[in-house]
């Protein structure tokens, strides 16, 4: 579920999903997302609440893992 989310948001909008945003949001919205039978209507409320804001100078925790992984 997570994948679907960080790509999903990562392709509509080119922001990166905060892993600990995320989870907050899948603690609070549980039930809803077991019982979706539609996950995508999720995805503007997980790139507005979930998302990194853009930085110019630094990079945040998911870009820097991303680096890494290509390394």
């Amino acid at each position: 579920m997570g994948y679907f989310f960080i790509s999903q948001v990562y392709r509509t909008t080119q922001k990166w999903v905060s892993i600990l945003k995320f989870a907050d949001f899948v603690k609070e919205h549980f039930v809803e997302l077991i019982t979706a039978k539609n996950l995508s209507r999720f995805i503007p409320q997980v790139a507005y609440y979930c998302s990194y804001e853009k930085r110019k100078k630094r990079s945040n925790y998911l870009e820097l893992f991303y680096m890494l992984n290509l390394s």
